[in-house]
């Protein structure tokens, strides 16, 4: 576990309890997963004077992540969310430089992400409230 993770965990960890402490009943938790599609890349450049890229193909991956908030009534809630994000790479393809395309890559992205945020529920009157939100 890095010293991010550690830091995130303590940040969310430490909002719960404050928040509980507060208004028990104003708390909320949810949680998510879902895909992650992260875009291809072409990275290019200067080598010993010739023109170089690689080109990166990445594979879909996973998004897990959850939230604790706190409603302020009024329509108004606050929450921070702790997310982790992944893609595996599929192939790099060398151009320039006269190498084949690399067929046996490793590795990926990994992303973990820290977010406050600030909603606001649009009231409609049915079990449906969209919300709108910055973070």
């Amino acid at each position: 576990m890095t010293k991010s993770h550690i830091l995130a965990a303590s940040a969310c960890a430490a909002f719960c309890f404050a928040a509980t402490s507060a208004s028990a009943e104003n708390l909320y938790f949810h949680g998510f997963v879902g895909a992650n599609f992260t875009q291809d890349a072409t990275l290019s450049g200067i080598v010993g004077g010739a023109p170089q890229s690689v080109l990166s193909d990445f594979e879909s991956g996973v998004s897990v992540g959850g939230a604790v908030g706190r409603s302020f009534g009024g329509g108004w809630r606050a929450e921070v969310e702790l997310s982790y994000h992944n893609s595996d790479i599929d192939t790099l393809d060398f151009t320039g430089n006269a190498l084949s395309p690399e067929i046996n890559t490793s590795g990926g992205i990994e992303r973990t992400a820290l977010m406050a945020n600030v909603l606001y529920d649009i009231q409609t009157g049915s079990k449906l409230t969209p919300y709108v939100g910055a973070g």
